[in-house]
């Protein structure tokens, strides 16, 4: 009789115990899921007037952003960029807490948090560190405004004819103080997507030396960030990017997406070096 009454009482500790850490597996399980419900996330910086919310486009800046990955997460700030490094992360119900360090090439800069926090059901809209974004998958929700140039530079439309280029070789982009942009080569094009981490290398599949809109095709991916996209299901003849050369010695930069040739469809199509696409780019000078 006691070694039964030992034998029962075993078995109820064991049960106990493997209850307890299937719902700790569970915790955990959950707690994952939801910390990664915003891994590779973009969020645009939204304007407040009134009522009105708006994604507004400055003429020399880029639209201030966060995308979120698993372990970093890139803020470009309009005429500035870092990555911020995620040393932890905590999560209570809509609020995304990470903790860690900004760095600006290889150098830590500084020690700081970012906070993300929901503020609706649907997850559209976030307060980050207090200040109001948008999720990317709702940016075609609202409206978009952009910043005259003449708001920005004096004898802007002058200025824009006397713009001249002996050849499209070189680097391109909107605000040419930012690293985030394309840089042309004789049947090369190199995309920076994201400065240090990311870069599609892209290769021209035009014949014709004359043609006014250049074809690229994928080459290879390069950074530690474009692990997260590669599949050699890209890697084919299909174009993914185009240039269009204006008359007024600008060029017109459009991003396809990949194209995976096994389901034969476009996929990662999202405007790639700016918030619009196509885009206007200008040269740099240096």
């Amino acid at each position: 009789m006691r070694k039964t009454t030992i034998l029962y009482f075993i078995l109820i500790l064991l049960a106990s115990s493997c209850q307890d850490k299937k719902q700790t597996n569970k915790n955990n399980i959950n707690d994952s899921q939801i910390l990664s419900n915003i891994e590779k996330h973009t969020f645009y910086r939204v304007t407040q007037n009134g009522k009105e919310r708006v994604i507004y486009q400055p003429c020399d800046a880029n639209i201030e952003k966060y995308i979120v990955y698993h372990d970093s997460i890139f803020h470009d700030l309009g005429q500035e960029f870092y990555t911020f490094k995620v040393l932890s992360q905590k999560n209570e119900n809509n609020k995304y807490k990470y903790s860690g360090e900004y760095i600006f090439g290889k150098t830590a800069i500084s020690k700081e948090s970012i906070t993300f926090e929901a503020i609706d059901n649907n997850k559209k809209y976030w307060k980050i560190n207090n200040e109001l974004f948008i999720d990317s998958l709702y940016a075609n929700t609202i409206i978009h405004k952009q910043q005259s140039c003449k708001e920005c530079y004096e004898g802007c439309e002058g200025k824009e004819k006397e713009t001249k280029v002996s050849s499209i070789n070189g680097k391109w982009g909107t605000n040419c103080n930012n690293p985030i942009g394309i840089t042309v080569k004789e049947n090369e094009l190199i995309i920076c997507v994201e400065p240090n981490n990311y870069y599609i290398h892209l290769t021209k599949v035009n014949e014709k030396t004359g043609d006014k809109t250049l074809k690229y095709k994928l080459n290879r991916l390069e950074g530690v960030s474009s692990k997260d996209v590669y599949s050699e299901s890209y890697l084919n003849d299909n174009e993914i990017a185009t240039i269009k050369i204006l008359e007024n010695d600008k060029i017109e930069f459009n991003w396809l997406g990949f194209y995976n040739k096994v389901n034969k469809e476009r996929q990662y199509t999202d405007p790639i070096i700016s918030d619009y696409n196509p885009i206007l780019l200008e040269k740099c000078k240096n």
